[in-house]
C-alpha cells in the first residue's frame, strides 16, 4: 500500500485523504505516516511527499494549488498570484501562504484552510485552461493580483507578463472600464501604466521603478551600446542616453564562473571607452533601509558622466 501512495505522490505532487482511504488505509495510519514524516500536511486532508519541504516558497504554493483543485471542480476558478504563478509570469513580495481561487458558483468572499475565496464578477471569457486547471487569464490575473498587492509587486508581475507576451497592454487596458471602481483599481492603473515589458527580471523592475518614483530621469530599458565602428558591445539593463550614464542590476545569481566574471568586466570597460559611466546595483540596496543612500548614489553618479561625457542630449 505505501508503493501506491507513492505513485500517487510521483504523478500528482501531493495524496488526498480520500485517495488514501481508497488505498485501504484509516485515518489512524495516516496519522502514523504523519509522524514517521513519510507525509507532509499541506491543507485540510492533503499531504505531500517529504519532499515538498525543500521546494521554495512558489513550487510549494503549486502543489498546494493543484491539491485544492481537486476539491473545487466547476466552483471555483484559481485567481490572482495563484493565478499569476500558473501562467509562468514573475512575482515578488506577495503572501503565498493562501491559494487564491474566484467563485463562480455564487460562494461568498472568505479564508479557509489557506484558500482565499474571492466573490466577483467573472466572465466566461476571461476563463482558460492551464495544464488542466481552470485559470482567470493572464490579463485579468495581472489586473486581479495589481488591484491587491503593492505598486512595486504590481510593476514587477506586469513587466513580466508583458516581456514575456503572455498578453500585451492593449489587453490589459481593455479591462480598465469594467473594473474602474474596483478596491484597488486606482494602483493597478498606477502600475499598468509605469509597466514595460522590456525590462527582463524582477530586480530590474523594481530599479526603474524606484527611479520614477524618487525624481530620477526616466531610464530606458535594454539600451545598446556600439563601439566607434558600429559594433555592439552590449545591451545594458538601464540607460540614460542624456547623460551618458548606465545602470546594470546583478541578480543573485549573475556570474557562472571566473571566466564570466572577467567577460563582464571586459564588457564594462569597453563601455566606459565609449564615454558611459556605468553604476552597478545588487539586491541588497533595493532593501527599503537602503534605498535613500542608493537613490543618492545614483544621483551622484549621474551627474558626474554628465560632467565628464556631455551634455543632455536634445
Amino acid at each position: 500500500m505505501a508503493t501506491a501512495i507513492d505513485s500517487f505522490l510521483h504523478d500528482q505532487g501531493f495524496i488526498t485523504r480520500p485517495q488514501v482511504l481508497s488505498l485501504g488505509w484509516d485515518d489512524e495510519a495516516i496519522r502514523l505516516l504523519l509522524r514517521s514524516k513519510r507525509l507532509i500536511w499541506i491543507g485540510p486532508g492533503l499531504y505531500a511527499a517529504p519532499e515538498y519541504q525543500q521546494l521554495d516558497d512558489e513550487a510549494k504554493h503549486l502543489v498546494r494549488c493543484r491539491a485544492v483543485a481537486t476539491r473545487f471542480t466547476g466552483r471555483a476558478v484559481f485567481s490572482h498570484q495563484t493565478a499569476v504563478l500558473l501562467h509562468d509570469i514573475a512575482l515578488w513580495g506577495v503572501d503565498l501562504d493562501d491559494v487564491h481561487v474566484t467563485r463562480v458558483d455564487g460562494g461568498r468572499a472568505r479564508h479557509h484552510a489557506h484558500v482565499a475565496h474571492h466573490a466577483g464578477f467573472l466572465p466566461a471569457d476571461q476563463i482558460t485552461v492551464v495544464d488542466g486547471l481552470e485559470v482567470v487569464d493572464a490579463a485579468r490575473s495581472v489586473w486581479d493580483l495589481a488591484t491587491t498587492a503593492s505598486l512595486e509587486s504590481a510593476v514587477v508581475t506586469a513587466d513580466s507578463a508583458l516581456n514575456r507576451g503572455i498578453t500585451d497592454r492593449g489587453a490589459l487596458m481593455s479591462l480598465a472600464p469594467e473594473l474602474t471602481d474596483w478596491r484597488g483599481s486606482r494602483r493597478a492603473k498606477a502600475a499598468l501604466s509605469l509597466a514595460d515589458g522590456r525590462a527582463e527580471s524582477p530586480g530590474e523592475s523594481r530599479l526603474r521603478l524606484l527611479m520614477r518614483l524618487n525624481g530620477l530621469p526616466k531610464p530606458e530599458p535594454q539600451h545598446p551600446i556600439f563601439d566607434e565602428d558600429g559594433v555592439l558591445i552590449g545591451v545594458t539593463d538601464l540607460a540614460l542616453p542624456a547623460f551618458r550614464h548606465v545602470i546594470e542590476f546583478d541578480g543573485l545569481v549573475k556570474y557562472g564562473s571566473a571566466a564570466d566574471l572577467a567577460k563582464e568586466k571586459a564588457r564594462e570597460d569597453a563601455i566606459r571607452r565609449q564615454g558611459w559611466g556605468v553604476t552597478r546595483v545588487i539586491w541588497t540596496q533595493l532593501r527599503p533601509q537602503q534605498r535613500g543612500a542608493l537613490v543618492r548614489e545614483l544621483w551622484r553618479a549621474v551627474e558626474e558622466s554628465l560632467q565628464l561625457y556631455g551634455h543632455r542630449v536634445a
